[in-house]
């Protein structure tokens, strides 16, 4: 039998990445021909973009503004290259100085299954950008003596009547220290409207003592967005359009629920696809809400060319096209730090690919601080792959929207920004380190796996000696005793010890911690086994879990056989069935299922192992579709 494991390095670069496969044609590399792509066809279309009546970021040339021609470029290319290697699907690249565009170009798929190339102009899922928007909402009712910092949450909501949550502030929820959880959701439709959703997240109660530490929460921000609602009278999206996206001419960003099903902007949104260990899977679909109502978190649909404006605003200390939207004091509310930034669900510090830079939050902002306490970048990311980063000092913005949900292109693209536009020595010290490290760096796999399909990387990032887990995710590391044994720079407990060989060569390294212990020898990664959909579109179909009161959907994507669980974040791949026909998942091997036949040798069940033990799911449609090949299923999970 194979045997199969994953990393546990793999959770926590999930948690990273949500703060954050091709069942149609494959998307190849840039030829040497210079035949078409859709990365090359989207970015020659989009090069050198036109100004646009009343547009507030006309086009010029980087050396019209001061920049080097040849790194806007780069930048476009890496962009580019990120596509072709299947790092993202395709994305929205946007460069502003000083209030000029600079590049402005699409790469990639739009909708890889429908043959759709990224196009300029294409809506997108901002996610958690939406949390800055509600934060300066929030700041006009500040502003404007309807709310302030120190309000407690329960002078306006009864959930958060009694116990630790009935000392909750204001100021504590925009900040992310109010102790509540990241989120309290099964699934997206499990309350009528925000109040009701609020409330609940009180009742539930606090993970962590009110104003002891960071905790990144949706919660919070959706009970600010109740809050909002309370003392203003009004759905948060009407007052966030009323008080921001109208007076920004924001016209093309909205926030698309069951309310707003009809609006015809809902066309240009984007599908959103998750990264699997073998590519990447649709996930959603516009063709219905993704939310209920509008929250706090998240739920705001914008593109890049719109987002700019809002931080322009930031920029300008609140004011836009010479009016007012926030004072300033609003602004150095939100852009002053609170704390150092934590990842998502976890206590580990935020990593990001500036260098020299440490990872902060102010009152509903992501801010990038020196050493020497100054705020040098300002922004926000969206967990469906969506970014913006602004430097104050150097009235420069650059926005990548991609909807590659699960990718970790932002962090090495951080350290390429720097390196292109701020810091070219991160060039020579990673051609130093390379050569001070070179007998450790190159390629491992885990000794465990009979067929490893995925490899560890030790490469130079910034200068120093990391590791890349086959996610893409880059853990800088520092030595304890150099060469041999080095510890993760934002995770000490982690240790990384190279094992060396009598002739003096590393042949293999050991991961020990918390995180993931494992052995990985030097190695390749061998190709993928992919299915042919003819030798699984039997077991095709819904299945139902009678325990749990759910269905689970068993879809054909890109070569693999996938689960669809409700309340999973992902579509749950199976990996090839082994010799007693079980197919493992591909994240939890210890879990598995096995379909079950009739005396006809149709497929009548599946059952489920785990070391719980085992569960029967009999099958309620009979009749597999022959045209579900893709995880569109998928529209109902978040």
């Amino acid at each position: 039998m194979t045997r199969h494991r994953v990393s546990r390095l793999f959770f926590l670069a999930f948690s990273l990445v949500m703060l954050a496969a091709c069942s149609g044609p494959e998307l190849p590399r840039e030829a040497a021909d210079g035949a078409d792509t859709p990365s090359r066809v989207a970015a020659e279309h989009a090069a050198g973009p036109t100004a646009e009546l009343g547009d507030p970021f006309p086009a010029a040339s980087p050396g019209d503004v001061g920049l080097s021609k040849a790194a806007v470029a780069e930048l476009a290319r890496i962009v580019r290259h990120y596509v072709d290697e299947g790092r993202i699907l395709g994305a929205e690249l946007l460069v502003i100085k000083n209030r000029r565009t600079v590049l402005h170009e699409a790469c990639g798929w739009k909708d890889r299954e429908e043959d759709l190339p990224m196009t300029i102009g294409t809506i997108f899922n901002i996610r958690s950008m939406t949390k800055p928007l509600t934060g300066a909402a929030a700041q006009t009712l500040i502003d404007e003596g309807g709310l302030a910092l120190d309000d407690l949450v329960s002078n306006f909501l009864e959930g958060f009547a009694s116990g630790a949550v009935s000392e909750i502030t204001i100021e504590q929820l925009l900040t992310h220290r109010a102790g509540l959880p990241l989120s309290i959701l099964a699934e997206a439709g499990e309350y009528p409207d925000l109040l009701t959703m609020a409330n609940a997240i009180g009742h539930n109660g606090t993970e962590f003592t009110p104003g002891d530490q960071f905790y990144y929460s949706d919660a919070g921000t959706d009970v600010l967005g109740a809050v909002i609602e309370q003392v203003t009278g009004e759905r948060l999206d009407d007052f966030v359009a009323a008080k921001l996206l109208e007076p920004l001419g924001m016209t093309d960003s909205f926030y698309y629920t069951t309310a707003s099903a009809a609006d015809p902007r809902h066309e240009r949104i984007a599908p959103i696809y998750m990264a699997q260990p073998s590519g990447f899977t649709k996930l959603w679909t516009a063709e219905e809400p993704l939310y209920p109502f509008a929250w706090g978190s998240q739920t705001l649909y914008s593109t890049p060319k719109e987002y700019a404006r809002f931080l322009a605003m930031w920029l300008d200390a609140g004011v836009w096209e010479d009016r007012a939207i926030l004072t300033p004091e609003a602004v150095q509310r939100s852009l002053t730090p609170a704390s150092r930034m934590t990842v998502m669900g976890g206590g580990m510090e935020s990593p990001t690919g500036f260098l020299d830079i440490e990872v902060h939050y102010g009152q509903m902002a992501v801010l990038y601080v020196d050493a020497t306490g100054e705020t040098i970048v300002i922004g926000h990311s969206g967990s469906d792959g969506t970014v913006a980063w602004a430097w104050p000092d150097q009235d420069l913005m650059i926005l990548v929207f991609t909807q590659s949900r699960g990718s970790s292109f932002w962090q090495p693209l951080e350290s390429a920004i720097d390196r292109l536009f701020f810091h070219p020595e991160i060039a020579q010290l990673n051609a130093e380190g390379e050569e001070a490290y070179e007998r450790l760096l190159g390629t491992y796999v885990d000794v465990a796996v009979d067929r490893p399909t995925e490899a560890t990387e030790i490469a130079v990032f910034n200068g120093e000696l990391a590791l890349v887990i086959p996610q893409g995710l880059i853990f800088t590391l520092e030595p304890i005793d150099a060469p041999l044994l080095w510890r993760f720079d934002l995770l000490p407990s982690q240790h990384v010890t190279f094992v060396e060989e009598d002739d003096g060569t590393v042949g293999a390294c050991r991961l020990s911690g918390p995180a993931a212990s494992e052995d990985l020898i030097r190695g390749e990664p061998l190709p993928r086994i992919e299915l042919a959909f003819e030798d699984v579109s039997r077991l095709l179909g819904t299945y139902l879990d009678e325990e749990g009161g759910r269905e689970i959907d068993v879809v054909f994507d890109a070569g693999k056989l996938v689960l669809i669980i409700p309340e999973n974040p992902l579509p749950l791949e199976l990996l090839p069935r082994d010799e007693d026909g079980w197919w493992r998942f591909h994240l939890n091997p210890a879990v598995a299922i096995r379909f079950d036949l009739d005396e006809t040798g149709s497929v009548v069940s599946f059952t489920a192992r785990s070391p719980e033990g085992e569960a029967v799911r009999p099958r309620v449609d009979v009749t597999p579709d022959p045209h579900r090949d893709d995880a569109s299923a998928a529209s109902h999970s978040l």
